[in-house]
């Protein structure tokens, strides 16, 4: 009794870390305190918070282990190093502060449940900047491991479609990994305007390029593809749209092309992994699109020509679905 208690206090509790985080990273502590080590007043100074209660957020981060305290002096320990310092290249802050911005709306869950109705909250170019930046984080860490694992399908691949690419990091990872590919990414000029940035980064401008689209509003995505990609899309579209995008999708490969969907899939019963339920609350509260199960998608596959041949795991709680045109 005394274990499940403890296990229901620290669920019920589980807010305050991470809101002492989110906010951390609203302020941008970590940057401001760089390598080096600062003073509660030096931080408040680069960040324009107030000394007293700053003092009281640095030390909860001190006693969640993401500053050290020696002192009255704070210095970021390796994770926060790592992860939360800007600029760096294993950057989180964006993804973090994005779900930040998810932070009121999950704070409407109760009244969505009673009532079953999302309340209307404006989607700002802040919070556009922050998605997508965010799946920009993301995407650099999880794309290497998407190349190696689709090797099958890629290595004699010559042209691939990714839709709904976002920032165009995977576009640019399997680019680099295949050097023979050419990769297309299919978006909203909004997107697109960070793909570009990122394709130049990466030097990839001659095998790399955008084309703008609305994948649900589009009558097509274009023909002779090898291989159709999209990474984290299905689960922002209820389940007719899903049909049609994945229908679209078949339709843009060559004949034995191969389609893969990679995304947060949950299993038959829709009660695990945790991670992947607690995501379909994250899509209720956003008021858009819910997760799918590899059974959906593979019989969505097979409504569109698409016969599906294996599933990969990935890390990060994904997984992909890859399918063969017939």
């Amino acid at each position: 009794m005394r274990q499940h208690r403890a296990m229901l206090e620290q669920m019920a509790s589980g807010f305050m870390p991470a809101r002492v985080l989110l906010t951390a990273l609203e302020l941008d502590v970590f940057t401001a305190c760089g390598a080096g080590a600062a003073t509660a007043e030096e931080l408040a100074r680069r960040t324009g918070a107030r000394p007293a209660p700053l003092a009281r957020l640095l030390n909860a981060l001190a006693a969640l282990g993401l500053l050290d305290k020696r002192g009255d002096r704070y210095r970021a320990t390796p994770p926060a190093r790592t992860h939360l310092i800007a600029g760096r290249p294993g950057y989180l802050g964006d993804i973090m502060r994005h779900r930040a911005s998810m932070w009121e709306r999950w704070s409407d869950l109760t009244a969505i449940v009673r009532t079953g109705r999302v309340p209307p909250r404006a989607f700002t170019k802040e919070r556009e900047r922050r998605f997508i930046k965010g799946m920009a984080n993301l995407g650099a860490s999880a794309a290497p491991a998407c190349a190696r694992a689709l090797r099958r399908e890629l290595a004699g691949a010559r042209r691939l479609l990714d839709i709904g690419g976002g920032p165009a990091v995977y576009a640019c990872e399997l680019a680099r990994a295949w050097p023979k590919l050419s990769v297309v990414v299919l978006d909203l000029p909004g997107p697109l305007a960070y793909a570009r940035e990122t394709i130049a980064a990466y030097g990839l401008a001659r095998r790399v390029s955008v084309k703008a689209g609305d994948v649900c509003a589009a009558r097509s995505f274009g023909r002779g593809f090898d291989v159709a990609f999209m990474s984290s899309l299905i689960h922002s579209f209820k389940p007719a749209v899903v049909a049609e995008v994945i229908r679209k999708a078949a339709g843009a490969l060559r004949p034995g092309g191969f389609l893969a969907v990679k995304e947060f899939f949950i299993d038959p019963g829709r009660a695990s992994p945790p991670f992947t339920a607690l995501f379909s609350i994250n899509m209720l509260v956003a008021g858009a699109g819910d997760v799918y199960t590899r059974g959906e998608v593979e019989g969505w596959m097979r409504a569109a020509g698409v016969r599906p041949v294996r599933y990969v795991d990935l890390p990060q709680f994904s997984g992909i679905v890859v399918g063969r045109r017939l």
